[in-house]
């Protein structure tokens, strides 16, 4: 099973991010990277298989939800948003998620550092939204 429509729209969804937020090429202040790599996506998928596939989507979904999607920087615990930047950076790796990925390693380094976070955990919650859109494109039961 191919999954090229659903790739298809997450490009969609992040040419539309992408103009609605401005983004030029070379800013920092968004998604520079691609919300999802097909490849890393579909190398995962085939090492890991289809049901735990999900299941970790289904896992990473709820942990974004949790912690970024209805969160502020203001909200959260330096040492809490550090781990939790942690474990997306390598969730979000193992499943292609880039944007994601990026934006909460640079997350996770501000926190280890002291240094202020806010910009940083802006950039991994607009990556957070998107991916989460992903996420959801991606789960969306086949219609035949």
């Amino acid at each position: 099973m191919t999954l090229t429509n659903d790739f298809k729209n997450i490009r969609n969804m992040e040419a539309t991010l992408s103009r609605s937020i401005g983004v030029s090429k070379g800013s920092n202040s968004a998604l520079p990277q691609k919300v999802l790599v097909p490849e890393l996506f579909e190398e995962a998928r085939h090492l890991l298989g289809s049901e735990p596939t999900q299941a970790a989507l289904k896992e990473l979904l709820s942990i974004l939800e949790e912690n970024f999607l209805h969160k502020f920087a203001s909200d959260v615990d330096r040492d809490h948003l550090f781990q939790c930047a942690h474990l997306v950076v390598a969730r979000a790796g193992i499943m292609g998620f880039e944007a994601l990925g990026s934006a909460c390693s640079d997350l996770q380094h501000a926190c280890a550092t002291g240094a202020q976070f806010h910009s940083e955990f802006a950039r991994a919650r607009t990556a957070a939204f998107v991916t989460h859109d992903a996420i959801a494109c991606l789960l969306k039961p086949k219609t035949t």
